[in-house]
């Protein structure tokens, strides 16, 4: 056995020992004098792997302990060109209900492309920070300018830091993972509940072999739910549809077993708006990849309804290009997010 191995264990069991509640950061120096999380083989030094910061409890319910309820602030109305067009009554498919902070603008300054997200979440993680619990303008200074383009090995190498760092401090924290390509990459992380920690673990351009080859990344963490939303990629890139659906079957079929106490939910694929693609072609996978979460004990939640018009494409009003969501598509989805929370 390596003396990284054995320090990696040695290591383990004094974490164990102190507790899986301990919020104090902690790094590990290598022989390298660079800086790791103790687990075998990490590919990037100088980042600090710590455990992320506990979520606070709730308050008693104990009317001894319970605070008078402060009355809510009245609500300004919402400009009628921030709403979605199905709450500005000239719809043609009725979207759910939202909740009021979901209708807001999202707060700047935040992330606007690939480099500018990947360094910010570099410096959470050098900083021993969980990403999904920061304000979007964290370490603003370290990316405004970032203009070097990550490569996918880079992506995934970083998110498969992240899942160590998480599997490492969760504790008894509860957690919610994403996973997919950039749909799910650049949900708004504001919009996540904070009752709960949650990884992120989309990656743009991604595709369903893609994310099959890279569960692996966080099989140690213990999820409550996994969100699994993937698909329209291998569409783009002329995947057959039987590749695409036996991809998913095998996505589900690996979850349930790395996380069998864990909910596995798959996302229908979105339509686009994009003549290449077939809006009868998504429809028809999405009605086979209910089959396929039905066989292999996972939820399914079919989003189709709520982002197409009438013509069975992407609503005009929840995308950026007509293909990726705007922050009213992300309103929608959050809203799908919220049944499984």
């Amino acid at each position: 056995m390596s003396d990284l191995v054995m320090l990696a264990a040695s290591l383990l069991a004094t974490a164990l020992s102190e507790g899986a509640e301990s919020t104090q950061p902690l790094a590990v120096q290598s022989r390298a004098g660079g800086r790791n999380d103790g687990a075998i083989a990490p590919q990037t030094t100088g980042i600090t792997v710590s455990r992320p910061e506990a979520i606070a409890p709730e308050r008693s319910t104990h009317p001894r302990y319970r605070r008078p309820i402060a009355q809510p602030t009245p609500r300004p109305p919402i400009a009628n060109d921030l709403l979605p067009m199905a709450f500005r009554g000239d719809a043609d498919v009725v979207l759910p209900e939202l909740a009021y902070q979901d209708l807001l603008p999202l707060p700047t300054p935040r992330p606007g492309s690939g480099s500018q997200l990947y360094q910010q979440r570099q410096m959470a993680l050098q900083a021993g920070k969980t990403y999904t619990r920061l304000p979007t303008s964290s370490f603003y200074e370290s990316w405004v300018n970032a203009n070097a383009q990550p490569t996918h090995e880079q992506w995934i190498d970083l998110l498969a830091q992240e899942a160590r760092s998480m599997a490492y401090g969760q504790g008894h924290n509860r957690l919610s993972i994403l996973v997919g390509d950039s749909i799910s990459q650049w949900y708004p992380p504001e919009r996540l509940s904070g009752d709960r920690f949650w990884l992120n673990q989309g990656i743009s351009g991604d595709t369903t072999s893609g994310v099959l080859q890279r569960l692996s990344a966080f099989e140690n963490t213990r999820p409550d739910t996994i969100h699994v939303m993937v698909g329209i990629n291998d569409l783009r890139r002329g995947e057959s549809d039987a590749t695409v659906l036996g991809n998913l079957q095998q996505i589900a079929q690996q979850l349930r077993q790395q996380h069998p106490q864990s909910r596995v939910v798959l996302y229908s694929i979105l339509p686009t708006r994009l003549p290449e693609l077939s809006s009868d072609r998504i429809r028809q996978l999405n009605t086979n990849l209910r089959a396929i979460a039905q066989q292999e004990n996972a939820q399914f939640m079919d989003l189709q309804t709520f982002f197409t018009d009438h013509q069975d494409n992407l609503r005009p009003d929840l995308t950026t290009d007509g293909l990726h969501l705007n922050p009213s598509g992300y309103a929608v989805w959050h809203w799908a997010l919220q049944q499984f929370v």
